[in-house]
């Protein structure tokens, strides 16, 4: 309804140009007499010349009108590469009805490479997890160190400790961190400058996992019912809800970028929530987070 309400009014301007033009056109023959047969053709030809190109403006207005709706009504669409897909999954959240499943390698998806877009989809997650059934399936402790080693290889580590995100993890952890115990130094780190340089590749890598477990936490802790994969690794992440759901396909052993994916695509909306409810019947319920293992006592 907004283009075509967008449409009639590009279609008045124009007309209302077309007006204008001509009554100038009768102005000047009027008013001006002594003009030259050469002037009046440059002005008729003028006048000519603006009319064809309010006439294509606007045909190719309305082609570009009809693609976005052929666009709109195409069952599956490129989403954006990660992390940058983190927007369009709390859009997604944020319009959940009903039942939302996830299934991703981490509770922390993109907590660490989009800190800020992940803020805000944690944001709406929790809040929605007030009046949404959330069902979450992620990594054991034992898969996120393997997938957190593929992911950051420790060729690239000393590079990483120059990275802005690695200095923005230290301060948003810095509590987790004042607490841990590098296997390198007989004390906690003192400040991010000794965090920085004296920080193991293996310690960070446990670092992570431990906030990874604190967002693991939380979410449980809000209601979000939280299931382990010990085994195989997921080939995909999925967020499914009704008959929508966005999609995500990534190879860390080849390096390849993850992309992401809308559909409402049925066919492939209930493959998601077949593989989910494979891979839910087989996951684990505990976890050495005190809040999990309890709510999965507790048939939660």
């Amino acid at each position: 309804m907004k283009s075509i309400n967008h449409w009639r009014l590009i279609r008045r301007f124009a007309v209302l140009l077309t007006i204008i033009g001509a009554g100038f056109a009768v102005w000047w023959r009027v008013f001006q007499p002594r003009a030259s047969n050469d002037q009046i053709e440059a002005l008729a030809l003028s006048i000519v010349a603006i009319v064809f190109a309010i006439q294509q403006f606007l045909d190719s207005w309305k082609q570009l009108d009809r693609l976005s709706e052929v666009g709109r009504q195409l069952s599956t669409q490129f989403v954006a590469p990660f992390p940058d897909n983190l927007q369009a999954l709390t859009e997604f959240v944020s319009g959940a009805q009903g039942k939302l499943e996830i299934m991703a390698d981490y509770a922390g998806y993109g907590s660490y490479s989009n800190e800020d877009d992940f803020d805000e989809y944690r944001f709406v997650l929790e809040k929605r997890a007030k009046d949404l059934n959330i069902e979450m399936l992620v990594y054991s402790d034992a898969l996120i160190k393997e997938a957190l080693k593929r992911q950051w290889k420790e060729s690239a580590f000393d590079k990483e400790r120059n990275n802005v995100r690695f200095k923005r993890f230290y301060e948003r952890n810095q509590v987790l961190i004042g607490s841990f115990q590098p296997t390198n130094l007989r004390r906690p780190f003192a400040d991010f400058n000794e965090f920085q340089y004296k920080v193991t590749y293996d310690d960070h890598i446990e670092i992570k996992l431990l906030a990874h477990k604190e967002i693991q936490k939380e979410f449980a802790n809000r209601g979000i019912k939280i299931r382990f994969i010990e085994k195989a690794e997921l080939v995909m992440h999925a967020w499914v809800c009704g008959d929508n759901a966005i999609f995500s396909f990534a190879d860390r052993d080849a390096e390849l970028e993850e992309v992401s994916f809308k559909t409402h695509d049925k066919r492939l909306v209930t493959t998601f929530s077949r593989i989910f409810a494979q891979l839910r019947a087989s996951a684990g319920t505990t976890s050495s987070n005190p809040i999990i293992a309890k709510e999965a006592k507790s048939g939660g």
